[in-house]
């Protein structure tokens, strides 16, 4: 992988070290130590399922490589920045686990969250899940809104799911392969992954039942800060030679896009009280 493994305590959460991992959860990071340390505090704290976290360090110099070395995590340490999907599938490859969770680093997991992604992906024979999500500042209690969240949403179900923090079945990989390393440092990748998969016909779906908070952009703004260019356009135009066509689609896809979002929200909004994706106001 042109990368250098090390690991922290064995690489083990907080499970029995004696009880085999069932799950692989695959944290790429660049910079942003104070992120990463509550993300995986966060696992480390409200996750019982026996679970590897794989952290692949894209060549911070703020500390990650430092802190990684004192936690409970297995390291891929990059001399460089290779960018969101490269890092994301030397991850994928070191799991020899059933079930794969991809999540950001600046994702906070609330109690449940894990085995409760788990447990809906086995009861409704989903191949990919991903939890509710509040975007933005976290700057509220999230345990106690992710209790009365889970309370009221735990019926709620949506027919997509979000790169942030996704549940993969190991057996996706194996069908439609990895994220796609032509989509440079971030962006479209998670689309064309999820495309391929829908297109394999793999089922994917959002559950109320489990809750995160995502902070979200915080590595990429990092980037773009840094770069003298913006690499958007050449991974939407790689996406679109791809497969033909935008990820927005046309007028009208992207008008009845926009009327399907707001419908969802609402009908969620009445019947729950909440809608499974939302944003912390500025």
């Amino acid at each position: 992988m042109g990368s250098k493994g090390s690991s922290g305590a064995g690489g083990l959460g907080v499970c029995d070290i004696m009880t085999p991992p069932v799950l692989s959860v695959v944290i790429p990071v660049f910079n942003k130590l104070e992120y990463t340390r509550s993300c995986l505090e966060s696992f480390f704290r409200t996750n019982d399922v026996p679970t590897v976290y794989i952290v692949v360090n894209n060549g911070s110099s703020d500390g990650t490589r430092e802190y990684l070395k004192t936690q409970r995590v297995t390291v891929i340490d990059n001399a460089t920045n290779l960018g969101y999907a490269p890092a994301v599938n030397q991850g994928i490859r070191a799991a020899r686990t059933p079930y794969v969770l991809l999540a950001n680093n600046d994702v906070v997991v609330t109690t449940g969250c894990v085995s409760r992604l788990l447990g809906f992906m086995t009861r409704h024979g989903h191949d990919l899940v991903s939890p509710a999500i509040r975007t933005g500042p976290l700057r509220y209690d999230v345990e106690a809104y992710a209790r009365r969240f889970t309370a009221a949403c735990a019926t709620a179900v949506r027919p997509e799911v979000d790169a942030s923090c996704v549940l993969v079945r190991s057996a996706v990989f194996e069908t439609v392969g990895v994220l796609d390393e032509r989509f440079i440092i971030g962006g479209f990748e998670d689309t064309d992954f999820f495309w391929r998969c829908r297109q394999a016909g793999f089922s994917m779906a959002m559950t109320g039942a489990a809750f995160i908070h995502h902070v979200a952009m915080v590595t990429q703004k990092t980037i773009k800060s840094e770069l003298a260019y913006d690499y958007g356009p050449l991974n939407e135009r790689r996406f679109t030679e791809k497969w033909g066509r935008t990820a927005f689609g046309g007028w009208w896809e992207r008008r009845h896009a926009r009327l399907a979002r707001y419908l969802r929200r609402t009908t969620e909004q009445l019947r729950y009280g909440y809608t499974l994706m939302s944003k912390e106001p500025e």
